[in-house]
């Protein structure tokens, strides 16, 4: 102890601000006194406010959670940039509060406040933030009233304060607010509500109808999500509307007009989708992004001509663009094979002249070859057939082109693969398995055609399954597999990697979906809900969330089923009325009962 006479004479004398004398007390405290980090620690308070920086410095030679460690975190708070300092309040006693207010020259006027924000806590409840600044509201800035009212929500029973206090809120202002503090509380119907009433007062043109169109925009973010994710056969009406009006208030929002017109294609309401590239045409003529969805429709409409026009125009603006140059070419691709369905070879292959002007890609040139060779009457056809197959890397990934193209112009199949020379009897490679599984996820077809293109290759892909495939190639085939619902198949592939994997979840997930379907709970047996449960709890451990669902979805009813009614209720009678106005209309067979019962869910 022989040390603390000195250091409490050097306290004071930074209390009093006598940098010399400060600093001859230090230099008495030896290297090794236990009193060491008090030099640093007083060396930065005595430069914080002149010398951040060098404050900084001196405060980082400090231990952390040292004996002095209540005074050095006032100095590490004090050299916060900005405003984060008041964060760091709470964490203070209430001396270290006093001198870092101190320190940063706060008035007298508004420290109490600045007591009482601090003892609420690192991250306190926003309504005891708004009960307190609306009882010490005054002698503060004016920023308040625009905190408070952000808060609000939280703490809607005090809008009458808050009005008392800041003046009155308009009726759009209570509506967005009552909006907030209902969504807050889960109630999504009466948010909605909230909503839709702000945004009809900000509509009209005295008022503010940018407000109502971004509250509008926010409306279908909330209840819908990203429309380009969203199950748009799904999709209410009333929720594109949305952005219908949005747009009219507020017509220069390209993003809007982007998410439109993808919805109306994806949706295929075409004729919706034409009508909003053309009112975006009309107000962003050369914009890239307007342009591609335009090609895009025009594709989907099987107006080629007109997409080759756009997208010629767009490369006038963007002359490296990837993409349009293969949406020119497979917009010639697509013209092609109209004209083969139409029997007139002589146009296909000068449109499959044009596309290959602008086709990269190595697979898109070997298509255009394949549709060479099913336009060709001649025997050059056979050549060019054979050349595909080579080109391909294999007879199971040509097969499925050729099968794929034959279905898209309506020629008959069994035919060409034997002109083709592709015999499907063996067994194929993984490599060639793999190629199809990338293609499969790539496609965007119609179920029913692939179906019956499917079901040509179902043998040799199922030889196939047993082959040395690394874990994530046959979870990417059973990804595939699972997107077409090829069940049969993706047993076969999924039992197999079970045996190889047997502790992953993801494989345990594929063989229950193979087995009993999406509605699997109710046919699985206890030794396959264990096993699934084991699945769940390690794909949560292993923070695969995706597969967590996913297995849950196979033991878990939907939420309708938990809201049942019970034997206490009145709900059963009409539950037996329904079935029994069903009447001798059912099917006497109890297998197809079943199955009409589980699709009615």
């Amino acid at each position: 102890f022989r040390q603390r006479p000195i250091a409490l004479a050097a306290i004071a004398a930074c209390c009093r601000g006598d940098q010399t004398e400060l600093e001859q007390h230090l230099r008495a405290i030896p290297f090794r006194s236990p009193y060491r980090d008090l030099r640093f620690i007083l060396k930065a308070l005595s430069v914080v406010g002149s010398d951040p920086a060098q404050a900084a410095g001196l405060i980082g030679r400090a231990v952390v959670a040292g004996p002095f460690e209540s005074l050095a975190a006032v100095v590490r708070a004090a050299i916060l940039p900005g405003s984060r300092w008041l964060a760091a309040m709470p964490a203070l006693d209430d001396e270290g509060r006093q001198l870092l207010l101190d320190l940063k020259g706060c008035p007298e006027e508004r420290r109490s406040v600045l007591f009482d924000l601090a003892r609420l806590g690192s991250t306190p409840p926003p309504a005891k933030v708004v009960e307190l600044l609306l009882r010490r509201h005054r002698g503060l800035p004016a920023s308040v009233a625009t905190l408070c009212r952000r808060l609000l929500p939280y703490a809607q029973q005090r809008m009458s304060e808050y009005q008392g206090a800041f003046g009155p809120l308009t009726e759009g202002e209570q509506e967005c607010i009552a909006a907030l503090a209902a969504e807050h509380q889960g109630d999504s119907r009466l948010s909605r509500a909230h909503w839709l009433r702000a945004a009809e007062w900000y509509s009209p043109p005295e008022k503010e109808p940018l407000q109502a169109a971004l509250i509008l925009r926010r409306l279908f973010e909330v209840f819908v999500g990203d429309a380009d994710r969203a199950d748009l056969e799904d999709l209410d009406e009333e929720c594109i509307d949305w952005l219908r009006r949005s747009l009219a208030l507020d017509p220069d929002d390209l993003a809007t007009y982007l998410k439109v017109i993808r919805i109306h294609r994806q949706g295929r309401d075409l004729r919706a989708a034409r009508a909003m590239v053309d009112r975006a045409l009309a107000r962003f003529a050369n914009d890239p992004a307007v342009l591609l969805e335009a090609v895009e429709v025009a594709l989907a409409g099987n107006a080629f001509k007109k997409a080759v026009t756009l997208a010629k125009r767009l490369l006038e603006l963007d002359p490296i663009n990837s993409r349009v140059r293969a949406l020119i070419g497979q917009a010639h691709v697509s013209h092609a094979r109209k004209q083969i369905r139409a029997k007139r070879p002589d146009a296909a292959a000068k449109e499959l002249a044009l596309a290959e002007q602008w086709l990269i890609s190595a697979d898109e040139r070997s298509v255009v070859k394949l549709l060479r060779g099913l336009s060709a009457t001649d025997q050059t056809a056979s050549a060019l057939l054979s050349d595909v197959v080579r080109e391909l890397g294999g007879q199971l990934l040509a097969a499925f082109h050729l099968l794929l193209e034959c279905a898209r112009v309506g020629i008959p199949a069994p035919a060409t693969l034997r002109r083709a020379g592709i015999d499907l009897s063996g067994k194929p490679n993984a490599s060639e398995v793999l190629a199809v599984a990338h293609a499969l996820n790539t496609l965007r077809e119609e179920p029913r055609a692939l179906r019956t293109l499917l079901d040509s290759l179902r043998a040799p892909l199922r030889r196939a399954a047993g082959e040395d495939f690394s874990e994530s190639e046959r979870v990417s085939i059973c990804e595939a597999l699972l997107r077409w619902d090829e069940r049969s198949l993706l047993q076969a592939y999924a039992d197999v990697g079970l045996k190889r994997w047997p502790a992953r979840p993801i494989f345990v997930y594929f063989t229950t979906f193979a087995r009993h379907g999406p509605r699997a709970y109710f046919v699985i047996s206890v030794r396959e809900e264990t096993a699934l449960a084991r699945a769940l709890d390690q794909a949560q451990d292993d923070g695969d969330q995706r597969t967590a669902l996913r297995i849950r979805g196979l033991i878990e009813p939907p939420e309708r089923f938990h809201s049942c009614p019970t034997g206490d209720s009145d709900d059963w009678g009409d539950l037996e009325d329904a079935f029994a106005d069903l009447g001798n209309g059912l099917p006497l067979d109890p297998r197809a009962v079943l199955e009409m019962m589980l699709g009615m869910a």
